[in-house]
């Protein structure tokens, strides 16, 4: 984490205590005590009793395990750190495939319009939508049909473009195809 710069504040940390100890209380049984409010002496008494209770069942279960509450906040904050880090690397290494997809999508594309490479045999090569690369890469009418009720702006672009032509790259979120041949 420290490597590529994750840091955890002392308020996450308190947060994650907080919620533990709040877990760890009420698998004790014991009801955590009323909130502060006008209350008479002895509702103030019977919530001074129950924090204590409560406390008491917190630090017995920490004892129990050899911990005390700074070993739990540390504990936690190794967690936080952690999560964090995989949090990271999973966006970084998301990033990297989508670069490395829309690279990929643009040379495709060059190959077909400057090199004049034929679309359906580079369909058929390189799509990862194995339906429409068996078939050149033709996006079926049932496809179309889902594509339209998405109503998004590739199945605009895509089912609006002039049959034949190749479009440019599109860049999407959820249905994953980096360029199509307009019509269908």
């Amino acid at each position: 984490a420290k490597s590529t710069g994750v840091k955890i504040t002392a308020a996450e940390i308190n947060d994650a205590y907080e919620t533990q100890r709040q877990q760890i209380i009420s698998n004790t049984g014991l009801a955590p005590a009323p909130p502060k409010g006008n209350e008479s002496l002895l509702v103030k008494m019977d919530r001074k009793v129950q924090t204590q209770k409560t406390e008491r069942a917190f630090l017995s279960f920490l004892s129990d395990r050899h911990l005390s509450p700074a070993m739990l906040k540390a504990q936690l904050k190794e967690n936080l750190l952690v999560k964090k880090d995989d949090e990271k690397l999973k966006a970084e290494a998301k990033e990297q495939v989508q670069a490395e997809a829309k690279k990929k999508a643009i040379e495709i594309y060059n190959r077909i319009v400057s090199e004049g490479e034929d679309f359906d045999e580079i369909a058929g090569k390189e799509s990862d939508d194995v339906a429409s690369a068996s078939k050149g890469g033709l996006v079926e009418n049932k496809i179309r049909k889902d594509a339209k009720a998405l109503d998004n702006d590739f199945a605009v672009t895509l089912f609006t473009a002039e049959i034949g032509k190749v479009l440019e790259p599109i860049e999407l979120d959820k249905i994953g195809r980096a360029s199509g041949r307009g019509g269908g």
